[in-house]
């Protein structure tokens, strides 16, 4: 399995000028620019890996989470509607699937199941989010054996 964590926390400064200013234009081309970049580059291992499915998370974000900041960072800094519809338009002119998969409980069924000292605890959960995209059409697939982990 590859493991690769992409790091874009230093593309959500702000520039502490208003939204016309050239700075802060700056800011959101580049991020928007590496957002696209980020997608190429998964579509490139895709290609390399022949891998037929790529699973995301289904996050919706309807009520308000706690602080302003926060909001920002989740809602409008990350650019998640830009991400996935630039993955969705290479997964279609590639040939591989997309598939999104509920998100809950992700970090802690990951780190009881395949945490361990190598393994952060984001890729954890991104390979709880993949075994539950690899089974998710089968019957009776939600929750993995914890008996295996204990032992």
């Amino acid at each position: 399995m590859h493991k690769r964590v992409f790091d874009l926390s230093k593309l959500t400064k702000k520039s502490g000028k208003s939204s016309s200013n050239a700075k802060s234009k700056y800011f959101v081309n580049k991020r928007k620019f590496e957002t696209i970049n980020l997608a190429y580059e998964i579509d490139k291992l895709v290609k390399s890996w022949n891998v037929g499915k790529i699973v995301i998370e289904d996050i919706c974000f309807e009520n308000k989470l706690k602080g302003k900041e926060r909001n920002r960072l989740c809602k409008n800094s990350w650019d998640r509607c830009l991400f996935e519809n630039k993955l969705g338009m290479l997964s279609k002119l590639h040939g591989y699937e997309v598939v999104e998969v509920n998100a809950a409980y992700s970090s802690i069924v990951g780190n009881i199941m395949y945490g361990n000292e190598t393994t952060p605890d984001m890729v954890a959960a991104s390979i709880e989010i993949a075994r539950r995209g690899f089974k998710k059409f089968e019957k009776g697939w939600f929750y993995p054996d914890f008996r295996k982990s204990l032992n």
